[in-house]
């Protein structure tokens, strides 16, 4: 079996009280220790880290400036690393916020001072072949340790958030490596007595052989070069549709529907693999971007390879993510690929929606004319029917009150004719009686 490529040592050290007689030489020893990571001596761990000549002492950014110019001018390493552990201002150390300056290092020997934690010392070693591609410097080494110790701690039954830890990135030796200093900040565990405690100095051996996997993992699983890749298929992929849209978008609007949410990991499972077919014949349409699909493949298979043989050389076995890895990539392209065709389906949808609806308006125009012409014409008749009705109804009253005033008056003449009549009678029977006598 070949050497591993990655080397993880972690020792612990227990809190002893400042008047604590040791039992046996062996304690003695374990006490010295303890007192050296404590920062309780006059040369202590962190000032071990931060010595001359053993770590790189520029800041993050400037040595990610310093990468890119010493790639295009191919300056000598000899001469960047003299660079580098010769520049005064920094003090080579960093934790999870970056780069440790000679205050923020001081307060770090003031905790561990205090703390009665178990404190405990980590050592990443990597062979050189490995530490070239993957941790050739203090900011790819910061960046590896801050994403990957969170995960370790859980592990080894510690809380993230209650851990205090310190780095240094060590260049003195032919295997560049990691020192880890971490321990508690507070009391979160119960003893048998029912009181708070700090954790117990033992970590568990599988969280120590699974760390190294982590960071092979780490490191295998977002290489520049497939990550570029996938992102270039993505947009070839969306601008291969963008200028097809009388053939491809017009079939795919037939044929993928009942649509609720046009998120690709919303779809239904069969309008998924609907769309991943269309995303296969886009690919295979193009001779170039069939190429760079065919690389991402192949970069992904070797990285899987590569995965797995890390867990097989460190005695680990792979997690369901280190398995699962290739497959999940490719699921994730697909993913980002569908949901930017969804966005362009989405919108000539909704341009073919709106068309089809003005379309149907100008057929339909004239029958609506027509039909609200009757319906005037309609509640034109109404109105006047019921106006007919109305003033007839009026007239109809009036004639029969004129008709019985009428009449009334009729009867007034007749009933007076009569009167008059029978006076004028009278008037003429007296006269001839006057007369006759």
């Amino acid at each position: 079996m070949n050497a591993p490529l990655i080397v993880h040592h972690v020792q612990a050290h227990q809190y002893y009280s400042p008047n604590y007689v040791p039992k046996s030489e062996a304690e003695s020893k374990r006490m010295t220790a303890s007192n050296f990571y404590r920062c309780n001596n006059d040369f202590s761990i962190l000032q071990y880290l931060t010595r001359k000549n053993s770590c790189e002492k520029l800041d993050n950014d400037l040595i990610n400036q310093l990468d890119l110019l010493v790639e295009e001018v191919n300056v000598p390493e000899e001469d960047y690393l003299h660079y580098q552990n010769d520049r005064p201002g920094s003090t080579g150390s960093f934790d999870k916020n970056g780069d440790i300056s000679k205050q923020k290092l001081k307060e770090y020997e003031k905790k561990l001072q205090k703390t009665q934690s178990v404190v405990w010392s980590s050592i990443l070693s990597f062979t050189p072949e490995y530490s070239d591609a993957f941790v050739n410097n203090k900011q790819k080494a910061y960046q590896m340790i801050s994403d990957t110790i969170n995960k370790f701690f859980e592990k080894c039954g510690l809380e993230p958030n209650n851990m205090e830890w310190t780095a240094a990135y060590h260049t003195n030796t032919d295997n560049r490596h990691c020192h880890i200093l971490f321990w508690e900040k507070e009391k979160t565990k119960i003893d048998s007595h029912g009181k708070l405690c700090f954790s117990k100095w033992k970590l568990p051996k599988k969280a120590l052989e699974e760390y190294k996997s982590d960071i092979a993992y780490y490191h295998r699983s977002e290489p520049l070069k497939y990550l570029f890749q996938r992102d270039v298929i993505r947009s070839s992929v969306t601008s291969l549709l963008k200028n097809d849209k009388s053939t491809i978008l017009i079939e795919m609007a037939k044929n993928i529907t009942n649509i609720n949410s046009y998120q690709y990991a919303r779809l239904s499972k069969e309008n998924r693999m609907k769309l991943n077919h269309y995303i296969d014949l886009i690919v295979k349409s193009n001779k170039q971007l069939n190429s760079t699909w065919e690389m991402y493949y192949n970069n992904l298979y070797n990285t899987q390879r590569a995965i797995l043989k890390n867990c097989i050389e460190n005695n680990v076995v792979p997690s369901p993510e280190q398995k699962n890895f290739m497959s999940s990539r490719i699921k994730e392209l697909y993913n980002r690929c569908g949901n930017s065709i969804l966005k362009e389906l989405k919108e000539y949808n909704l341009l073919s929606e709106d068309l089809h609806k003005k379309k149907t308006k100008i057929k339909n125009e004239p029958k609506k004319k027509l039909a609200n012409n009757n319906r005037i014409i309609r509640q034109t008749n109404a109105i006047n029917r019921s106006k007919k009705g109305f003033i007839g109804n009026i007239m109809s009253s009036i004639i029969i009150i004129l008709s019985e005033d009428v009449s009334r008056q009729n009867d007034i003449l007749n009933h007076w004719n009569i009167d008059e009549v029978q006076e004028e009678n009278e008037r003429r029977y007296m006269s001839e009686k006057d007369w006759k006598d």
